[in-house]
């Protein structure tokens, strides 16, 4: 009852602590997994402003992370959705590299018959190099990884990170790394990252593993001590809570589990993954 009653309190706190401006508190009701409010918000977003590319991207993505949880037959309605969404975004800001970045994504996941395409994806890549090298780089690493050219797509990745040595570029080689199961080159690539969302991946890939326990709670405690997100970025705090307190059961301490799971859904009541592992755990 006790913990009915601190999620219904949080609820009530989340509602209220919501911003006014539905392009940021439709971000945040993305990162905290609602997606049909999101979406809500966000059509409300590019209403409110038609020329908003900022809007549309999000509008897109709130759009695909409901397609990816609905059955099939209302995925496949949809998809025009988050097509005309990430097109909008990219026409209204051609240089915004995450708008191409992810509409290229959607061609190469949607079929030709529902608008996408690799030779669509492809004009994306070289649009985005002529912005950016470093862009144009991943997009290339994308379409190879898509072709299974795995040892191109490393080459691109690896010519990103040149191009621009910032962690978020280690940080993508890491994740193909992981994608592709060679844990040594992905952890030595998230190390030198060395930012807060490189903790949190290598945490979560060390529990995944069930390898290197005491070193993961300190991956991530140190991401909910450093990272400070913008409204949807993710990890949120909240996973990294979830995240901590998994660890904590896989090491048998019951109770800092039950601890992290309590303060994870306190931050987000839709966590379903804390709900749960605090049922295992009863």
């Amino acid at each position: 009852m006790r913990l009915t009653l601190l999620l219904v309190l949080a609820l009530t706190c989340a509602a209220d602590s919501l911003p006014t401006d539905p392009l940021t508190a439709g971000k945040i009701e993305y990162a905290n997994g609602d997606h049909d409010k999101a979406v809500e918000l966000l059509r409300q977003a590019t209403k409110q402003d038609s020329r908003n590319a900022e809007a549309y991207l999000w509008l897109g993505r709130a759009l695909g992370r409901k397609a990816e949880s609905s059955n099939p037959l209302r995925a496949a309605f949809l998809v025009g959705d988050i097509k005309h969404a990430f097109e909008r975004a990219v026409e209204l800001a051609p240089s915004n590299d995450d708008a191409r970045g992810d509409l290229l994504d959607f061609y190469l996941d949607a079929p030709g018959s529902m608008g996408g395409g690799m030779h669509r994806a492809e004009e994306q890549a070289r649009a985005m190099a002529k912005y950016s090298a470093a862009d144009g780089h991943w997009a290339a690493a994308r379409i190879a990884e898509k072709k299974k050219d795995y040892a191109l797509a490393e080459q691109e990745l690896l010519l990103a990170q040149s191009s621009n040595p910032k962690p978020g570029r280690w940080r993508e080689l890491a994740q193909f790394y992981r994608r592709r199961s060679r844990w040594a080159e992905m952890e030595a690539a998230f190390q030198k990252s060395d930012d807060a969302k490189s903790h949190y991946y290598l945490a979560e890939t060390y529990l995944q593993r069930g390898e290197k326990l005491a070193e993961a709670e300190k991956l991530a405690r140190r991401f909910i001590d450093e990272w400070n997100p913008a409204p949807g970025d993710e990890p949120t705090r909240a996973q990294a809570r979830l995240l901590l307190g998994q660890i904590h059961a896989r090491l048998g301490r019951r109770d800092d589990a039950v601890r992290e799971l309590r303060a994870a859904l306190a931050a987000n009541p839709n966590l379903k993954a804390a709900h749960r592992e605090l049922e295992r755990l009863r």
